[in-house]
């Protein structure tokens, strides 16, 4: 799929915006949109009924949520450098290859 934050880079920055502002916009956006996804995953849960939620579910479920909220952490952190400092160049070939390398992959099985 198309990364919402991607996408709104590449429009703030063909719009002319400086690119940490449009960096701190972007990931705004989707936290907002992030935090509408776990109202609805705690909504759904609650009409589900949390009886069918056990201890370690519970558990790897916390433990998931924190390694990805360290993960995201660091690539906040990354991208914030790479907007400073010298641009989205070398990780955006960085995506095109590995998106080459998936659909060849792709392709072939």
């Amino acid at each position: 799929g198309i990364s919402a934050v991607g996408s709104a880079l590449s429009v703030a920055s063909i719009c002319g915006v400086e690119r940490s502002y449009g960096l701190n916009m972007a990931l705004l956006m989707n936290m907002f949109i992030q935090v509408g996804l776990i109202v609805l995953d705690v909504l759904t849960l609650v009409s589900v009924g949390a009886g069918t939620l056990s201890f370690l579910i519970l558990v790897r479920y916390l433990v998931t949520a924190a390694v990805a909220f360290g993960a995201a952490l660091l690539g906040v952190k990354l991208m914030r450098l790479l907007a400073a400092n010298n641009g989205y160049t070398i990780p955006a070939i960085y995506c095109w290859g590995v998106a080459l390398f998936a659909f060849i992959l792709n392709l072939m099985a």
